[in-house]
C-alpha cells in the first residue's frame, strides 16, 4: 500500500530546499518520496497561492507532496536547526488526486498509441466520464496536416482520479504526447478545506 502523502507549503528559496532534501535523505540512507508541485503537474491550492508563483514571490514558497515519514523527519530538523532558512506553513494529508485531459489528433498511428497509453493505466486510477469519436471524411484526403479538414480526426475528453504515485506518473506518460492537453492534478484533502498549520 501507498504511503500516505502530505501536501506541504514551505517557505524557502527553491534550490537550498531541493538541496537539504536531497542531502537529507542522503545522510539518513533513506529514499521517501517527494514531488515538487511544479515537476509534477500538481495544481496550486488556491488563486492567491497562483497569483505567487506568478509575481517576484515565486521562488519564496514551494509547493510539494512527500511522505508522512519524510514529513515528520523534516519537521523535527527544522524544529531544532532551521527556523531561519526554511519554515512549514502548512501541511495537509491527501487523499487522491484527479486530472482532466482533452485529445485531438489527426494522425491513425499516434491514436492508436494514446487509446494504447490510456488503456493501459494503473490499476489505482479509474476512468471518468470518458467520451471518444473518431470522424473519418473521405473527402478531406490528401489535405495537409495543419488545415481544418482531415481525412481521419480522433477526439477524446475525460477525466482520471486515484492514488497520487501511480496518477503522477500516468499523467506525464499522457501528457508526453503533443495531441493530449493534460491538466494539472487537483488534489482531493482527507481534512476539511481550510489550511491547517503545521
Amino acid at each position: 500500500m501507498p504511503s500516505q502523502l502530505i501536501a506541504v507549503v514551505f517557505e524557502a528559496n527553491e534550490h537550498y530546499l531541493r538541496g537539504l532534501l536531497e542531502g537529507f535523505q542522503s545522510g539518513r540512507k533513506t529514499a521517501f518520496k517527494y514531488f515538487f508541485n511544479r515537476d509534477a503537474g500538481i495544481q496550486a491550492e488556491s488563486l492567491s497561492e497562483k497569483i505567487k508563483e506568478w509575481t517576484s514571490l515565486s521562488d519564496k514558497y514551494q509547493h510539494l507532496l512527500m511522505e508522512q515519514d519524510l514529513f515528520d523527519m523534516v519537521k523535527k530538523f527544522g524544529a531544532d536547526q532551521l527556523t531561519e532558512q526554511i519554515k512549514i506553513l502548512s501541511a495537509r494529508p491527501v487523499q487522491s488526486g484527479k486530472f482532466s485531459v482533452k485529445v485531438k489528433n489527426a494522425a491513425r498511428g499516434e491514436t492508436d498509441i494514446i487509446k494504447q497509453t490510456f488503456a493501459a493505466k494503473p490499476a489505482a486510477v479509474q476512468t471518468l466520464d470518458w467520451h471518444e469519436e473518431e470522424k473519418e471524411d473521405r473527402k478531406a484526403k490528401g489535405i495537409e496536416l495543419y488545415t481544418p479538414a482531415h481525412e481521419y480526426l480522433y477526439e477524446a475528453s475525460g477525466a482520471f482520479q486515484g492514488e497520487l504515485e501511480a496518477l503522477i506518473a500516468f499523467r506525464q506518460k499522457v501528457a508526453a504526447f503533443s495531441a493530449v492537453d493534460a491538466k494539472e492534478i487537483e488534489l482531493e484533502f482527507i481534512s476539511s478545506p481550510t489550511m491547517e498549520k503545521a
